[in-house]
């Protein structure tokens, strides 16, 4: 009946607000990044070694040479990257991600917000420890990576990774944080608006 009904809108309500009073705000952890950097610096010099060296290399795992120079290339960029980013996250003070109603800011990526109304899929990935939140956006090309990490769009995507994917590498926040929040908000606008990357 009717009274059902309001208190079933009100409880809805309630959990809608609820839900988008969740914020998370990740700042840089200096002994995770260094740790992370030197890994990285130690990635790309074994690169370097399979680039110089790859029959060696070869010899030695039975593959072949042009595939080990391709590796260590892959491992030069990638990493180098990383390394990259993880150096200028070291000088960082502020926040490196904000995660509240607004959407998502991740100042590694850009520093765009990005709306919940225009996250379209959201899913869990795993690179060997390294965690990943992926997002899929209706219109990546409005929220184009503007930092070192964003200009590796192309390679996230060639590994079927989302148009961006998140993770929490280097932060004083776990990656279990990050879902919950982000899930919570999802939730929050499905309920209010319906699902989709209709506006809010």
């Amino acid at each position: 009946d009717r009274g059902q009904s309001r208190q079933f809108d009100e409880r809805s309500a309630g959990g809608v607000v609820a839900a988008m009073n969740e914020r998370l705000v990740a700042r840089v952890s200096k002994g995770k990044t260094l740790g992370l950097t030197l890994i990285s610096v130690g990635f790309v010099a074994l690169g370097i070694w399979l680039v110089v060296n790859p029959e060696e290399a070869a010899n030695r795992r039975l593959s072949d040479p042009a595939m080990v120079w391709g590796f260590g290339w892959l491992a030069i960029l990638i990493f180098g990257g990383f390394g990259v980013v993880g150096a200028r996250q070291l000088f960082r003070t502020g926040p490196v991600m904000e995660v509240d109603s607004r959407g998502i800011l991740w100042r590694r990526w850009s520093d765009q917000v990005i709306p919940w109304s225009a996250i379209v899929r959201v899913e869990q990935q795993a690179i060997q420890y390294n965690k990943l939140l992926c997002l899929w956006l209706d219109a990546p090309e409005r929220y184009p990576g503007r930092s070192t990490l964003g200009k590796l769009a192309g390679l996230s995507k060639f590994m079927g990774s989302g148009d961006i994917a998140l993770n929490m590498a280097g932060t004083d926040q776990s990656f279990d944080r990050l879902v919950e929040v982000v899930d919570a908000h999802l939730r929050a606008r499905d309920q209010s608006v319906g699902t989709g990357s209709g506006p809010q």
